[in-house]
């Protein structure tokens, strides 16, 4: 089995009751991560897939390609005279 890797980015709106003695309190108190989570659900999801078992070998590749270009010095062995 492959195991492919996403990212997942999306919103989440939460109904939440505070009991206060008037509005300024209730904001204080919900800033203070006070209050009861009546309900929750995810908005406007989007995914991106970040690492696929089909793109490791050309993505390797592509790397060694990279090494060898800027190193080529070193992978270029000089003839002796």
């Amino acid at each position: 089995m492959k195991q492919y890797v996403f990212e997942l980015t999306y919103g989440v709106v939460e109904e939440v009751v505070v009991e206060a003695d008037d509005y300024e309190k209730a904001i204080e108190k919900l800033e203070d991560g006070e209050g009861e989570i009546r309900s929750e659900y995810k908005e406007e999801w989007d995914f991106k897939c970040i690492k696929m078992p089909e793109n490791l070998e050309e993505e390797n590749a592509d790397k060694y390609e990279s090494v060898k270009a800027d190193n080529e010095d070193y992978f270029v062995q000089e003839k002796e005279e």
